[in-house]
C-alpha cells in the first residue's frame, strides 16, 4: 500500500507557496516592463517618470500585501486561485 508522505496541513502551505511565488511572478513582469525608465537615453517626462517610481513601490511591496490576502483566504478559496486571478495594483 503506498503511503501519503505530506499531511493535509503540508499540502495546504505548498499550495500557498506556489500562489505566492505565481504573483511573484506577475509582479517581477510587471517590475521589468518598467524598467525602461532608468536607461540614459530614454525620453520620459518628470511627471511620469515619478508615477512610474510610485507604481514600481507599490509593486515592489505587493507580495507583502497579498501574502495577507492569502492568509485570509478559506481552502475553498485558495483551490480557485489561478496565476491570472491574482489581482495586481494598476499603474495610474
Amino acid at each position: 500500500m503506498i503511503q501519503a508522505t505530506t499531511s493535509y496541513e503540508e499540502s495546504i502551505k505548498s499550495l500557498r507557496e506556489y500562489i505566492m511565488a505565481w504573483a511573484r511572478q506577475g509582479r517581477d513582469a510587471r517590475l521589468s516592463a518598467t524598467d525602461y525608465i532608468f536607461l540614459p537615453d530614454v525620453s520620459i517626462s518628470a511627471e511620469d517618470k515619478d508615477a512610474l517610481v510610485q507604481y514600481r513601490a507599490v509593486l515592489r511591496d505587493f507580495p507583502v500585501e497579498f501574502s495577507a490576502v492569502l492568509s485570509a483566504m478559506s481552502e475553498d478559496e485558495l483551490y480557485s486561485v489561478t496565476p491570472e486571478s491574482i489581482t495586481y495594483p494598476k499603474n495610474t
